[in-house]
C-alpha cells in the first residue's frame, strides 16, 4: 500500500510541478493528495481493528481532553497526515484514529512504534523511548516534555463492571543529550543544573505568581530563558 502510495505521489506530484506555475505549501499539498486519493488508500490504514474494552461512566474517561475524536496531524511511517479524526489513549499510550469509506468507518489503533509525532489541537506530541510526551518546549540545546498518565480502577454499578480513570502527570528535561525525569521543584531543577542556580532563583523570584497559576508555562519561559543563555555562550 505504502509503495502505491508512493509511486502515485510522485506522479501526482510532477503533474502539478510542471502544469502549474502556483507555489503551494507542503501541508496543503499533503492535505490536497490524501483527499484526492482517499486516507482508506494510505499509509493510516496500516494498524489494528480497535475495540473499547473498558466501560466508564458520567464522563471520565482514558483519553487527552476528550473521549472524542479531533482533528489532528500525525507523522506515521515517515508521511505526514492532516485534518485526522484521531484521539490519544492515554492509559494505553495508543494512537486512535477514525477513517470513514463510501461503505463503512474504520477505527483503527495505529502501530505505535510507527507513529513518530502527532498533534491535537494545539498540543504537540513526540515519541520519545517512554511512550508519547506533549512538546511543552523544544530547541537543540534544552527541552521540556509533559508525560500524561491516565490510571484505572475497576469498580461495579449493579451488576455491571466499570472503569474509573485518574491522570497524573511527569516531567522530562533533555540536558547535556540526556532525557532526565525532574519533579516540580525549583531544588530538583538546580540540583540538574548548578551552573544556573542564579538564573533559576531569579526566575522564580520574578515568576512566582505564574508558577502558581500554570507550571507548564512557567516552566515553558524558564527554559526558553536558560536556553537563550546557554546560546549566548555558544557564540
Amino acid at each position: 500500500m505504502l509503495k502505491n502510495k508512493a509511486v502515485l505521489f510522485l506522479l501526482l506530484f510532477s503533474t502539478i510541478t510542471i502544469y502549474s506555475q502556483t507555489t503551494i505549501s507542503e501541508k496543503a499539498f499533503y492535505k490536497w493528495f490524501d483527499t484526492t486519493i482517499g486516507q482508506e488508500n494510505s499509509g493510516l490504514i496500516d494498524g489494528l481493528a480497535y475495540r473499547e474494552l473498558y466501560r466508564t461512566q458520567n464522563g471520565n474517561h482514558k483519553f487527552y481532553t476528550t473521549s472524542a475524536f479531533q482533528k489532528g496531524h500525525i507523522t506515521y511511517n515517515g508521511q505526514r497526515y492532516f485534518d485526522v479524526d484521531l484521539k490519544y489513549d492515554i492509559h494505553a499510550d495508543e494512537i486512535i484514529i477514525k477513517i470513514p469509506t463510501q461503505t463503512i468507518t474504520h477505527t483503527i489503533q495505529l502501530i505505535k512504534e510507527h507513529v513518530e509525532r502527532f498533534s491535537i489541537k494545539n498540543s504537540e506530541f513526540i515519541a520519545l523511548k517512554n511512550g508519547f510526551y506533549e512538546i511543552i518546549f523544544k530547541s537543540k540545546n534544552l527541552s521540556f516534555y509533559k508525560k500524561h498518565i491516565k490510571t484505572s480502577n475497576k469498580y461495579y454499578s449493579g451488576r455491571s463492571i466499570f472503569y474509573r480513570f485518574k491522570g497524573k502527570t511527569e516531567y522530562v528535561l533533555y540536558f547535556n543529550n540526556e532525557y532526565h525525569s525532574i519533579s516540580k521543584s525549583k531544588k530538583s531543577l538546580i540540583k540538574l543544573m548548578p551552573e544556573f542556580k542564579k538564573e533559576i532563583n531569579s526566575f522564580y523570584k520574578t515568576k512566582n505568581e505564574l508558577l502558581n497559576i500554570n507550571y507548564d508555562l512557567f516552566m515553558q519561559q524558564l527554559v526558553a530563558e536558560l536556553n537563550n543563555v546557554i546560546s549566548k555562550k555558544q557564540v
